[in-house]
């Protein structure tokens, strides 16, 4: 692939045509369906628990699992859906979901999708 074969069919260099490449596999888009479907139950469990709290959710209560736990929870933070504040004896931090973040649960609950 030296000189970029794949490039020379695109337009673009040998990165992107791999990336491209990726993307298109079933894996890779099933990695992506799993993000989307933990990120969601992620939010869901801190807005149900800060919502019969008003409290935000310490670290310990979430069930953050391997890579895919910490990327949909950075996913949620990255999007503003939620935020992170100090914890306290108990907690490294604690999860309170954004007005945003709320809304998209609340728009959830409604359409019967959690």
């Amino acid at each position: 692939m030296a000189g970029g074969l794949l490039a020379k069919d695109t337009g673009m260099g040998a990165r992107e045509d791999l990336a491209a490449l990726l993307r298109d596999t079933e894996t890779v888009q099933s990695l992506v369906r799993g993000l989307e479907a933990e990120s969601t139950k992620m939010l869901a469990s801190i807005c149900a628990e800060f919502e019969s709290t008003d409290k935000g959710v310490p670290d310990h209560h979430l069930h953050v699992v391997g890579y895919l736990g910490d990327t949909a929870l950075r996913a949620l933070l990255s999007a503003q859906l939620i935020d992170r504040e100090p914890g306290d004896r108990l907690s490294i931090c604690r999860y309170r979901p954004t007005e945003k973040g709320l809304s998209c649960y609340r728009a959830l609950v409604a359409e019967n999708v959690l």
